[in-house]
């Protein structure tokens, strides 16, 4: 198994215009696009975390090129590999979605959510309920499975909005990491005030789950519920 590669950390003191297509202009990568509240403000990615990161179309590390850091917040920059691939970072979370031209199936899920995550919370019960279980039974019973240990570095695919992350952060500590992915960052917003006020530690990150943007064994644990189905290479 292997480890994490390192990244070079760079600066620069302001971003540069906006451009107009999102991810095809590298200014546009560089700047902030999303005003954030106090709990998303104390999620935002880590310096000292961009080491854990690796290029998910090659596996090589990157580098790190901070735009605009609060503390050792990174709020604005870019993840950039050797091979030419560059993923920006906006209001402190990481965009490593690769491929851009998404599968079909992924571009339908992450569509739905985007287009749903305002009312995901108060109607996901009605799943639970139409099968006669409890909700919370059933995700801390799949969370159970994990025997997780306080230090422990966890991986959460398709976190959403934060249900199951929140019952995997009680079982860490602040010695321990967790780390959300979802392809949606509409969906994933909602994860952030949940995870507000728990000691561990925790990083958010924009990704396709077929794509991870990880090393070999850099986790104690991972965990997916409720969207295996919608992955591409299923």
């Amino acid at each position: 198994m292997g480890t994490a590669r390192g990244v070079s950390v760079t600066s620069c003191s302001k971003p540069a215009a906006s451009g107009l297509n999102g991810r095809s202009s590298a200014a546009r990568r560089c700047s902030s696009s999303w005003a954030l509240n106090q709990p998303e403000r104390d999620k935002q990615m880590r310096s000292g975390e961009a080491e854990v990161y690796v290029c998910p179309a090659c596996k090589q590390g990157m580098q790190l090129r901070i735009v605009r850091q609060r503390g050792e917040a990174v709020v604005d920059g870019m993840l950039s590999c050797p091979c030419g691939e560059e993923f920006p970072i906006a209001d402190g979370i990481p965009d490593l979605v690769f491929p851009r031209q998404l599968a079909a199936s992924d571009l339908e899920a992450k569509l739905w959510y985007d287009a749903n995550a305002d009312v995901y919370d108060e109607n996901l019960h009605l799943t639970f309920d139409t099968f006669g279980e409890d909700e919370n039974n059933v995700r801390n019973r799949l969370v159970d499975r994990l025997s997780l240990q306080p230090t422990h570095r966890v991986l959460e695919l398709g976190a959403g909005s934060g249900r199951d992350s929140l019952l995997i952060a009680d079982r860490l500590g602040s010695e321990g990491r967790l780390y959300l992915q979802d392809l949606s960052l509409a969906i994933l917003r909602h994860s952030f005030p949940k995870l507000a006020t728990k000691p561990v530690p925790t990083e958010f990150h924009v990704g396709n789950a077929c794509n991870l943007p990880f090393a070999d064994g850099v986790f104690d644990a991972v965990f997916h519920f409720g969207g295996l189905n919608t992955f591409s290479d299923i």
